[in-house]
């Protein structure tokens, strides 16, 4: 997909949650190469809506991931959906990472990045006032 298009559609769905009553929008990715669309989107929507905190966090994926489908979104598939994941039939030179991988580790995967795109947030919402003081808070610990 071209990222015009990318940006595009991040910016119509950003200014639907808008209209809606949204105050603090996070666009994410967990593909690398989106992150330039993304935080294209998240400069127009801080320039049009003043009242609003846009981030684009890249989340915490730890210092080692390993490789691309390799041990740490193996073990992240692991902890959530095991029926969907044939450790076995990883060959070449993911077996090892795949093989490696465990539920336990993906859960901790998970919460590593979650907190971050949430840490993210906060941060984002609690920038120099641009709208109306304290809207954002009172996002939950």
């Amino acid at each position: 997909m071209p990222l015009e298009t990318l940006r595009d559609v991040a910016s119509h769905m950003a200014r639907s949650l808008i209209v809606q009553g949204f105050r603090a929008i996070a666009l994410v990715s967990t593909h690398g190469g989106n992150h330039a669309a993304l935080e294209q989107a998240a400069q127009e929507l801080k320039r049009q809506h003043l009242d609003v905190a846009v981030c684009v966090p890249r989340g915490d994926v730890g210092t080692d991931p390993g490789a691309h489908s390799g041990r740490w979104l193996t073990s992240v598939m692991l902890a959530l959906r095991p029926e969907l994941v044939d450790v076995e039939s990883a060959d070449g030179d993911l077996r090892d990472e795949v093989i490696a991988a465990t539920p336990d580790a993906g859960r901790d995967n998970l919460e590593r990045f979650v907190s971050s795109i949430v840490k993210a947030v906060r941060d984002a919402s609690q920038e120099e006032p641009r709208g109306t003081p304290g809207t954002l808070s009172s996002l939950p610990e």
